[in-house]
């Protein structure tokens, strides 16, 4: 690169503020009613350490007491932190603030769930008391004031450990580096800074292999769930007592209705001994021998006997070797603060049993996020994934409703019923597992309550008809369902005409349920074990949260789609290497038509499951609600790939982050490192899907969905310039797959005013640095390697272009000027254990830091590469140029430029490295 003129080095450096932290340190004796029979500080470690012996759980809880504020915090010390170890845990925390100079005369109470585990290991607590902090009557935190600690469910025996108590700002570094004169100044990946409102980092890469894997509860068949019991009644004996003979012989009999209607799935009694002589043929009900699934093959999802630990171990210790069992329900329509119950319970079910379905149903689109303690219905169903490791979605949205009860004519289907199967079925695909969906079969009231006086309807379920229950199932079945749900099976109140009535007798429902799974069953070879690929509406007004049909998503073959009426849905569906196309009449009222034209020989798939030849040309449907034309288009696609990475062993080196994936491994710097740096279901955009018709997001939001952010704080002693290497490892199994493939957008996503570009195959295994929010631009990388466009697991293909870079494509802007994007790729296709590697030279060279605090951001754009550490030469760092010629007319005009060439205005140019230049002559300069 030339650049003319006499050059000067401008370096315009953000010297960050950082309050410092307030040291604790506890006093020597404990407070009354501690719980702590000792407390004894260790010099060698700088530990205190505690012994509990007394909890009752009320007025004496292990506490401990804190020496007085010998002054005012400043405002911006918002947490309290400090380090533990411990041989037993503790999830509930108080502080009490005392009053400066009392003991005991309290300023103010806070509690806290916290996840502090036994730990052998040093593990860091951080605790928000912003709020505390912030209340001007309590005015925490004043000179004098000293805290009580109180663990407040720590158990007799256990012993603590505790150290580097402190007060601090909300973003703090739980390893900060000083730099020094060397070329080997480290910061390790998994040291990022951490936050109570998550500002130190953003990541996507939960440990994946601890959700639980979806397990088909009828291998075979399509689960067909009725849920609510068949319902166990005890008859009476005229004589008096009960009848237990007749009364088990009438549940046997709703069995075999039920297995008759087409169901395969039952949720279990209120009884676990009452279904155990459905799961086992040798038990008895109330001692008359039975088998309840007599002449049936039914399969039982378990509930009852599972409300604590014991019982979980006692009856899904003896109830897993049944062969009827389908699974265990774990937890109905959770909330997010109850995620923690859920994978309690879930743990503690698969640790005595993990080959078996682990079920759980969560809320609809129309629940209030805030009241349930999410940010968004996105937020709540990815949180409940990952925080609950639950490996099956299923939710409830009962879309058919009449929102005026007193003119039942005005039945609609609610407008984001399709926009909730969109974020569910998205999430099902982007953590490579699957979902099932409800239908209405019954009818029920709902009502406003005002004042605790029963007041004005809100909105009705209608009595079902076949047509609307239509709707509802094969809506879900178009989205790739994997499972059907009808609620409820028997009726809960008088007249509301669930497939079984209040009276115990088959309603007309029964029969609409038989007659569409009937249907499904004869289906079972498409729609088992397929996959949505995607969805268009041709409704003039395309529905909340979903894609207008277009003809670049209709599959080949098929050249047009046109419907006559309201507009229904079309989508495309993949099973195995058979490509479906179905087109469904989701107007819960009129029939419409649809015209398909065909270019090619096809078949149509009918609804007894068998397949007829279809010539092209063009076809007119006409389809009742809830009824459909199926195409089979190809019957020779290439399978999806259903690749999962694997990355290395996980490690417990942060809990404070358990969104992060913290790997372990020997031959990383410290033993650990941070995997995957982005999520690993790159071909989809999964964060809140836009409603834009065109699905537009902006370059931000792609990298926080494919990417990840960490933030890391480092002191510099002095001004000094630094070379920088990132420390990182690139598999090709990953690397390969996203960088030949992406997600191509138009479907999921596409960016803002760069609609064709395919995010994750462009930006695969890249990263942005920036220091106090300046973004440097790599040095060395004018080129990188080509990917070839199809994946081959030896990678031979890319280790020709590896070796050949007259086929490398350039790292430029599309203006031209160098990108800021910082690129990485396998040492050599095939490779892919984990190996850290530094490039050859300095990835940020001659970097100036002026003596200081700041903060260095690590921004990967997308998936997949490992990251280990940051490398900073602070010894050997040169300007990378190489040899100067100038001028010497003082009078010259004075230009400034940036690293790459283009001028700029020194007064409003942001921070950074710049060039000054005065002369009108040449000089020639290499860098």
């Amino acid at each position: 690169m030339k650049l003319p003129a006499i050059l000067t080095a401008m370096i315009c450096a953000a010297q960050a503020y950082a309050a410092m932290p307030y040291n604790i340190e506890l006093e020597n004796t404990l407070p009354a009613n501690s719980g702590f029979s000792k407390i004894e500080y260790q010099s060698e470690g700088n530990y205190w350490h505690l012994t509990a012996t007394e909890n009752n759980f009320n007025d004496v809880r292990p506490t401990v007491q804190c020496k007085p504020l010998s002054q005012t915090l400043d405002t911006e010390l918002i947490v309290l932190a400090f380090q533990y170890r411990s041989d037993k845990g503790v999830g509930n925390f108080r502080i009490t603030t005392n009053k400066a100079g009392t003991n005991g005369s309290r300023t103010r109470t806070d509690n806290y769930i916290i996840h502090m585990p036994a730990s052998e290991k040093w593990q860091t607590i951080r605790v928000s008391i912003q709020a505390a902090r912030k209340n001007p009557l309590h005015k925490v935190g004043l000179a004098g004031q000293f805290f009580w600690l109180h663990f407040m469910d720590l158990v007799p025996t256990a012993n603590l450990q505790l150290r580097n108590i402190c007060v601090e700002e909300d973003e703090a570094s739980p390893n900060p580096v000083t730099l020094t004169i060397s070329d080997n100044n480290i910061i390790e990946a998994e040291d990022f800074n951490m936050s109570t409102t998550g500002s130190g980092h953003s990541a996507r890469q939960q440990d994946r292999t601890q959700i639980a894997g979806y397990t088909n509860p009828v291998p075979g068949e399509f689960p067909i769930y009725a849920f609510t019991s068949a319902g166990y009644t005890m008859i009476a004996k005229p004589e008096g007592g009960w009848d237990w003979e007749a009364s088990a012989k009438l549940l046997q009999k709703k069995y075999q209705d039920m297995y008759a209607a087409g169901f395969n799935i039952t949720e279990g009694t209120a009884w676990a001994g009452v279904d155990q002589a459905a799961l086992f043929k040798d038990r008895d009900v109330n001692g008359y021998p039975i088998y309840l699934f007599e002449n049936t093959n039914l399969k039982l999802m378990m509930r009852s006997g599972m409300n604590d630990n014991n019982e979980i171990r006692q009856y899904v210790g003896e109830n897993m070797h049944s062969p009827n069992l389908a699974g265990y329900c774990i937890y109905d329509e959770p909330h997010c603060s109850h995620f923690d119950d859920v994978r309690t319970k879930l743990d503690r079910v698969r640790a005595v049993d993990n080959t078996h379905l682990l079920y759980g149903n969560l809320l609809h689109i129309n629940t209030p996020p805030a009241a349930i303690g999410a940010t968004s219905y996105d937020n709540y169903v990815e949180r409940y994934i990952n925080e609950t490791c639950m490996g099956l979605l299923s939710y409830d949205y009962y879309g058919v409703r009449c929102n005026n009860p007193d003119d039942e004519t005005e039945v609609t289907l609610m407008p984001n019923f399709f926009q909730n199967l969109e974020i569910v079925s998205k999430f099902a695909k982007a953590y490579n597992t699957k979902f099932w969906a409800f239908t209405r079969s019954s009818q029920s009231v709902y009502w406003h309550e005002v004042a605790g006086v029963m007041g004005s309807f809100k909105y009705k379920y209608p009595v079902p008809t076949e047509e609307w229950m239509r709707v509802q199932a094969f809506a879900a079945l178009l989205y790739g369902a994997q499972g059907l749900q009808y609620w409820p099976y028997t009726s809960c109140d008088e007249g509301d005409l669930a497939p079984i009535d209040n009276m115990g007798n088959l309603s007309q429902t029964y029969y609409y349920a038989k007659n569409i799974n009937t249907d499904v069953k004869a289906l079972t070879w498409v729609f088992l074990g397929a996959e949505m690929l995607r969805v268009g509406h041709t409704n003039p007004e395309t529905p909340i949260g979903c894609l207008r049909l277009t003809p670049g998503m209709l599959p080949q073959g098929v050249t047009n789609v046109t419907t006559n009426g309201t507009g229904m849905a079309v989508g495309m569906l993949q099973n195995e290497t058979n490509l479906f196309m179905m087109v469904l009449n989701s107007d819960i009222h009129n029939e419409q038509s649809a015209t398909v034209t065909i270019n090619k020989d096809m078949k149509r798939v009918l609804m007894d499951g068998t397949t007829e030849n279809v010539a092209a040309g063009t076809y007119t449907h006409p389809l009742r609600p809830g009824s459909f034309v199926l195409y089979l288009t190809s019957e020779t696609e290439k399978p999806i790939d259903k690749y999962i990475s694997t990355p290395g062993q996980h490690s417990d080196y942060r809990i404070d982050a358990p969104d992060v994936a913290v790997a372990s491994n020997p031959s990383a710097s410290n033993g650990h490192y941070v995997a995957d740096m982005g999520t690993s279901s790159w071909n989809i955009y999964s964060l809140l899907t836009p409603e834009t018709a065109n699905r537009a997001i902006t370059p931000d939001q792609a990298c926080e969905n494919w990417g990840a952010s960490y933030n890391y704080t480092i002191n510099v002693p002095e001004d000094m310039t630094a070379d920088i290497y990132i420390g990182h490892s690139v598999p090709w199994n990953d690397y390969g797959r996203v960088a030949s493939i992406g997600a191509e957008p138009g479907i999921s996503y596409s960016i803002e005013n760069n609609p064709t570009l395919n995010w994750p195959k462009q930006y695969a295994a890249s990263m942005t640095l920036s220091i106090d929010g300046v973004e440097l631009t790599p040095t060395n990388q004018p080129m990188r390697p080509a990917v070839p466009e199809t994946f081959t697991e030896d990678g031979a293909e890319f280790n020709r272009i590896l070796a050949d870079q007259s086929q490398w494509v350039s790292t430029k802007n599309t203006d031209g000027t160098a990108s800021n994007v910082l690129y990485f790729w396998p040492k050599q296709g095939g490779d892919n254990p984990f190996a850290t590697q530094y490039n050859e030279k300095p990835d940020y060279q001659a970097v100036a830091l002026k003596a200081g605090t700041h903060k260095i951001t690590v921004k990967s754009q997308s998936y997949p590469w490992h990251f280990d550490n940051i490398k900073i030469d602070t010894k050997n760092s040169t300007s990378g140029i190489d040899s100067v010629t100038s001028d010497n007319d003082d009078n010259a005009p004075v230009m400034w430029y940036n690293l790459q060439g283009m001028p700029v205005d020194p007064v409003s140019a942001a921070p950074g490295l710049y060039l000054r230049r005065q002369g009108n002559k040449t000089q020639k300069i290499k860098l």
